[in-house]
């Protein structure tokens, strides 16, 4: 959902794109052609918003289920080392070393979703140009 929102905010560009044209070309007298292009603008982020919203929620809550997974297979694992095992390693080092790991993989766990965003705002409206014009657009890949 979270590719499908960004692909429909590519749209915000072209909206307000089209509502300058119409204010350079026809001035005020274009205003019922501007209040439908702000209509579409208003629409597409409602509509990328709608996408979003649900899938930042659940990859909030899976990554938390993830997380406790991971502290409780830790924990489980810790308590059966056997009593001179605890007797001879530091606690304080065996805790951190626990929350490096779990801090690493929440880490891996979000970081294809940044590339996402991070892909689709920098390649997307670069390959709507190209649809657009796409004289332009080979110019600026």
């Amino acid at each position: 959902m979270e590719f499908f929102s960004k692909a429909i905010d590519l749209a915000h560009p072209y909206a307000i794109g089209q509502v300058v044209n119409i204010l350079q070309n026809n001035g005020v007298k274009g205003m019922p052609e501007i209040l439908v292009w702000v209509g579409i603008f208003a629409a597409v982020k409602l509509v990328a918003s709608i996408l979003e919203a649900p899938t930042h929620k659940f990859e909030a809550l899976l990554g938390q289920y993830a997380k406790n997974n991971i502290i409780k297979d830790f924990y489980h694992k810790t308590r059966s080392l056997p009593l001179l095992w605890h007797q001879e390693n530091h606690s304080g080092f065996l805790v951190s070393m626990m929350s490096k790991a779990i801090n690493a993989m929440g880490f891996f766990a979000t970081a294809p979703q940044v590339f996402l965003m991070l892909g689709m705002g920098f390649f997307g409206p670069i390959i709507i140009l190209s649809i657009i014009v796409p004289t332009i657009g080979l110019i600026t890949f």
